[in-house]
């Protein structure tokens, strides 16, 4: 990640690469932790400008997620969340995961100028994240998640001329400036976005 933060991507890339590499030695091709790092070579990918590459991975992280047992393990269902704390908060994990996979795929369908692919995978992430929220014991991080991805939604909708583009963006940006403060670079990207929005829908 130091190698990543530094902006020395080649490095950041193969230790990333060098990581899905023992962690499915050790753990197993389907390894969550595996699937993690392949997230993070995804982004390497999309920040060099290699977006099939990009797409690939989040799609192969994406399948990991979403065949993980604990999305597929009866005890935890839509009308029993009160398990147990831990089995819930591992069911939540793995569904924000699925839901950032979403967004990430999301963001390259958006970057390869498929703007309509784009708006159905925030869609689904929105939905995978909303599920999350309502599970998750550590509700800020998931909250932060949800808007940022809701605040990408909404942009999309604008350039696509929806009428509730702006209203989504309003919303993502109280839940932004409660949770990461009014003097935030992202704060100020959502509310460039919405003067953008106002005045093209």
């Amino acid at each position: 990640v130091t190698n990543l933060l530094s902006g020395d991507l080649d490095s950041a890339l193969h230790y990333f690469q060098e990581s899905v590499l023992l962690k499915r030695a050790c753990l197993g091709r389907n390894d969550i932790t595996a699937a993690d790092s392949l997230v993070e070579i995804g982004i390497i990918l999309y920040m060099k400008g290699d977006l099939q590459g990009a797409l690939s991975l989040f799609n192969e992280a994406l399948e990991v997620y979403i065949n993980d047992n604990r999305v597929n393990d009866n005890s935890v269902s839509d009308n029993n969340y009160n398990n147990s704390d831990t089995t819930t908060d591992l069911y939540s994990s793995c569904l924000d995961s699925i839901g950032r996979s979403y967004n990430n795929i999301g963001c390259v369908y958006y970057k390869m100028g498929d703007v309509h692919s784009s708006l159905q995978y925030m869609h689904k992430s929105l939905s995978a994240q909303r599920n999350a929220l309502r599970l998750n014991s550590k509700a800020e991080s998931a909250l932060l998640s949800y808007a940022l991805t809701q605040a990408n939604t909404g942009y999309l909708k604008c350039k696509t001329d929806h009428l509730d583009a702006v209203a989504l963006m309003e919303e993502s940006l109280l839940v932004l400036e409660s949770v990461i403060g009014v003097d935030n670079k992202t704060v100020t990207d959502v509310q460039n976005n919405i003067s953008f929005a106002k005045q093209r829908c």
